[in-house]
């Protein structure tokens, strides 16, 4: 049974981060997705995990972009899958973003930046439910959703084609790999 992704507390939030980190780690394709290690043992999880509390409780921070993280749960209180997601309040495009994305206007979306589901649990609606969070986040604050994804990622972009998300245009990130800039049109 899975559940719909709920808003931890302290205790929780130090429970669920080192899953995380192991679904991650299992994980190649997550693994270089979420940016490796850097990332994984860096305190961005938590940071994210607190911060989308904090989201729930009192609403978005008055900050141009904050990063927010939820993850789902089996009925044992395991991490089945987590997903970070940066909501854009008139930000200034980063360098990326304008050299390489081929952004200048200010950002204004809530973007995917992150996604991983345990492998056992992949086909029984843990994605959909943590997709489904980002999505209504974007309606409730009158946002466009994007999201970026490594073109050859096949099963991402069919799944993301299964909730109405299509391929706005192509870029290539720093690395030289082709991307595809995904939204609701």
């Amino acid at each position: 049974m899975v559940t719909q992704p709920v808003v931890l507390t302290e205790a929780q939030v130090e429970i669920a981060v080192p899953q995380i980190r192991s679904l991650v780690l299992d994980d190649p394709v997550a693994k270089k997705a979420f940016g490796g290690q850097h990332y994984v043992f860096s305190e961005e999880l938590t940071r994210e995990l607190n911060q989308f509390g904090n989201f729930v409780r009192n609403g978005l921070p008055k900050r141009q972009r904050v990063r927010l993280g939820c993850c789902v749960f089996d009925d044992r209180g395991n991490v089945t899958g987590y997903q970070a997601i940066t909501v854009m309040q008139d930000a200034k495009p980063n360098l990326e973003e304008t050299e390489y994305v081929g952004i200048k206007s200010l950002l204004n979306y809530v973007q995917l930046k992150k996604l991983v589901v345990r492998k056992d649990y992949r086909g029984e609606g843990v994605a959909g439910n943590l997709l489904q969070v980002s999505l209504e986040l974007s309606q409730e604050l009158d946002k466009k959703w994007r999201g970026d994804v490594l073109a050859t990622n096949s099963a991402v972009i069919k799944f993301l084609g299964k909730h109405n998300i299509e391929k706005l245009f192509e870029w290539h990130n720093k690395a030289g790999n082709l991307m595809w800039r995904m939204g609701i049109v």
